[in-house]
């Protein structure tokens, strides 16, 4: 018992002496010992790196050298574009767009007949004819153009004297040249209007060799309308109308020297109407019938006998009416 007893008290100092030496450390039993191998791997699975700090990263030098200022004007300083610019531009675009109608050619072959009356035999005349005409405009812009046009009759004859037992060929021919403007609409389908200042030449040839008939000339500058209009299933109508207030007339010597009087007033007006018939976009079809009419109102006393009546008449008159149907095809608008 003693031997027990003293076994305990020691066991008891050094339990004491334990606590005093060092921090007290509770010791559980799981049970199972892992060898030190397995401790270092578990250890080594589940290590945290600290984490280092990134440097801070410098743009080299050579894009900082290349590198310019570029100067941003702010929005309220930007002047707004007008409507006056939007319209240029949209002109400039159709005009390099669609290059359209900035030529127009036309040719049409056509039936011709003049009729001359007057109180003078000298100047009355009429005959029939095929005709031919060539017309070409050049637009400068889609407002502003030239135009020039050619007619003439093929094979006409006349009278060639009084007792009409001869006739005798004659020509009728017209030049025109002039300045048109229009106001341009891109859409092609409605009405539109052309207008402009002509110059017409006309010339009566008949043979120099004539004894009873002289060649005749007349001249001048008018003014020109026309109407195309609005398109419907790929045609049109088209109204013209060409006025020439004041325009010079001669007539010109063959083997008879004529003057119906000492002075001569003309003027002159001529009326068209017509259709215009869509082929391709830019071609069509159509036909066109024109009446023309020339007043000339002499003064004075004619320089030759009249040789149906075999009087010199004063004050002649002459009245010419012109007409002109015309089947042709046009390229360009």
């Amino acid at each position: 018992m003693f031997s027990i007893f003293f076994g305990l008290v020691v066991l008891i100092a050094n339990f004491s002496n334990a606590q005093e030496g060092s921090n007290p450390t509770l010791i559980l039993s799981t049970g199972t010992t892992q060898s030190l191998e397995d401790q270092e791997s578990v250890s080594r699975r589940y290590t945290v790196k600290p984490s280092t700090p990134r440097p801070k990263s410098r743009e080299p030098k050579d894009i900082k050298e290349n590198k310019k200022e570029v100067n941003v004007e702010p929005l309220s300083q930007v002047a707004p574009a007008t409507n006056t610019d939007i319209a240029q531009d949209e002109e400039k675009e159709d005009l390099q767009s669609s290059n359209p109608g900035l030529v127009e050619v036309r040719i049409a072959p056509g039936i011709f007949y003049s009729d001359s009356k007057s109180n003078y035999w000298f100047r009355q005349y009429s005959s029939a004819s095929p005709s031919i005409s060539i017309n070409a405009a050049i637009w400068l812009s889609h407002s502003f153009g030239l135009q020039c046009s050619y007619l003439s009759s093929l094979g006409a004859e006349i009278s060639g004297s009084p007792s009409n037992v001869s006739h005798i060929p004659v020509s009728h021919q017209w030049f025109t040249f002039g300045l048109q403007a229009r106001e341009y609409n891109p859409n092609q389908t409605s009405a539109q209007f052309v207008y402009g200042l002509k110059y017409s030449d006309y010339q009566f040839q008949a043979p120099l060799d004539s004894q009873f008939r002289s060649r005749l000339k007349t001249s001048g500058v008018g003014i020109y309308l026309k109407m195309v209009g609005e398109k419907n299933r790929g045609h049109s109508n088209i109204f013209e109308v060409e006025i020439y207030p004041q325009t010079k007339h001669k007539e010109v010597q063959t083997s008879i020297t004529l003057n119906s009087g000492e002075k001569v007033e003309t003027n002159s007006v001529t009326l068209g109407f017509g259709q215009t018939y869509s082929v391709y976009q830019r071609n069509h079809f159509f036909w066109n019938l024109r009446a023309s009419f020339e007043k000339n109102n002499f003064s004075g006393s004619a320089n030759v006998a009249d040789p149906k009546t075999s009087q010199t008449p004063t004050g002649v008159t002459v009245t010419n009416q012109t007409y002109l149907l015309e089947f042709g095809y046009q390229w360009g608008h």
